[in-house]
Protein backbone atom coordinates (compact mmCIF):
# COMPACT_ATOMS: atom_id res chain seq x y z
CA UNK A 1 0.00 0.00 0.00
CA UNK A 2 2.79 2.38 0.91
CA UNK A 3 4.65 1.73 -2.34
CA UNK A 4 1.46 2.15 -4.35
CA UNK A 5 0.70 5.46 -2.63
CA UNK A 6 4.24 6.70 -3.21
CA UNK A 7 4.14 5.77 -6.89
CA UNK A 8 0.83 7.56 -7.39
CA UNK A 9 1.99 10.65 -5.48
CA UNK A 10 4.94 10.96 -7.83
CA UNK A 11 2.64 10.92 -10.85
CA UNK A 12 -0.10 13.24 -9.62
CA UNK A 13 1.28 16.47 -11.03
CA UNK A 14 2.47 14.84 -14.24
CA UNK A 15 -0.95 13.45 -15.21
CA UNK A 16 -3.22 16.26 -14.00
CA UNK A 17 -5.80 17.05 -16.66
CA UNK A 18 -5.27 13.81 -18.57
CA UNK A 19 -7.96 11.16 -18.68
CA UNK A 20 -5.30 8.63 -17.73
CA UNK A 21 -4.75 10.59 -14.51
CA UNK A 22 -8.35 10.18 -13.38
CA UNK A 23 -8.29 6.52 -14.40
CA UNK A 24 -5.14 6.06 -12.34
CA UNK A 25 -6.82 7.59 -9.29
CA UNK A 26 -9.87 5.34 -9.73
CA UNK A 27 -7.61 2.29 -9.94
CA UNK A 28 -5.71 3.42 -6.87
CA UNK A 29 -8.93 3.78 -4.87
CA UNK A 30 -10.05 0.31 -5.98
CA UNK A 31 -6.74 -1.25 -4.96
CA UNK A 32 -6.80 0.56 -1.63
CA UNK A 33 -10.26 -0.88 -0.94
CA UNK A 34 -9.27 -4.39 -2.00
CA UNK A 35 -6.01 -4.44 -0.09
CA UNK A 36 -7.72 -2.97 2.98
CA UNK A 37 -10.28 -5.76 2.80
CA UNK A 38 -7.56 -8.38 2.54
CA UNK A 39 -5.76 -6.85 5.52
CA UNK A 40 -8.94 -6.99 7.60
CA UNK A 41 -9.66 -10.58 6.59
CA UNK A 42 -6.10 -11.64 7.42
CA UNK A 43 -6.41 -10.03 10.85
CA UNK A 44 -9.64 -11.98 11.41
CA UNK A 45 -8.00 -15.23 10.30
CA UNK A 46 -5.02 -14.64 12.57
CA UNK A 47 -7.27 -14.50 15.62
CA UNK A 48 -9.31 -17.49 14.54
CA UNK A 49 -6.22 -19.58 13.79
CA UNK A 50 -4.64 -18.73 17.14
CA UNK A 51 -7.81 -19.89 18.88
CA UNK A 52 -7.76 -23.16 16.94
CA UNK A 53 -4.10 -23.68 17.85
CA UNK A 54 -4.90 -23.22 21.54
CA UNK A 55 -7.87 -25.59 21.29
CA UNK A 56 -5.77 -28.24 19.54
CA UNK A 57 -3.00 -27.90 22.12
CA UNK A 58 -5.47 -28.27 24.99
CA UNK A 59 -6.96 -31.33 23.31
CA UNK A 60 -3.50 -32.86 22.89
CA UNK A 61 -2.71 -32.28 26.57
CA UNK A 62 -5.97 -33.94 27.62
CA UNK A 63 -5.38 -36.87 25.27
CA UNK A 64 -1.87 -37.37 26.63
CA UNK A 65 -3.19 -37.30 30.22
CA UNK A 66 -5.82 -39.91 29.37
CA UNK A 67 -3.12 -42.35 28.22
CA UNK A 68 -1.17 -41.92 31.45
CA UNK A 69 -4.02 -43.10 33.66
Amino acid sequence: MKELDQAVEGLKGAVDGLSSGSALMILREGWNERLGGVRGYCAHLEGAMKKVAVDIHENEVQTEKSFRR
